[in-house]
């Protein structure tokens, strides 16, 4: 999926607009799935 690949190698990037650019997906789709693709990457997560 293009919305993982995107959000694996630019973590830092949390608009869900710019993400959306970047993946190729609306918006919406952005603003769907954001929590669990970084939950699946790990992204922000302190251990």
């Amino acid at each position: 999926m293009q919305f993982g690949t995107y959000m694996k190698f630019h973590p830092d990037v949390t608009s869900f607009r710019a993400i959306a650019r970047g993946a190729g997906v609306t918006r919406h789709t952005a603003a769907k799935w954001y929590e669990m693709m970084r939950g699946i990457l790990g992204v922000g997560n302190l251990k």
